[in-house]
């Protein structure tokens, strides 16, 4: 599996979880894990590291 399919399959598993009303706490973990995941995908796609493009999600 590529990194960039590793990376969009911990997007939607934590964009799951986010749709579970997760407290404050887990909330923010959340969205940190949003944040950082979407920063390595957009660090792939300027570097042109996979062939595949990145779906929005």
């Amino acid at each position: 599996m590529s990194k960039v399919a590793e990376l969009l399959e911990q997007k939607q598993t934590l964009l799951e979880r986010m749709q579970e009303q997760p407290g404050p706490d887990q909330l923010a973990e959340i969205e940190r894990g949003l944040k950082e995941i979407n920063e390595a995908l957009n660090e792939i796609e300027s570097e042109g590291h996979d062939d595949a493009p990145i779906a929005p999600y």
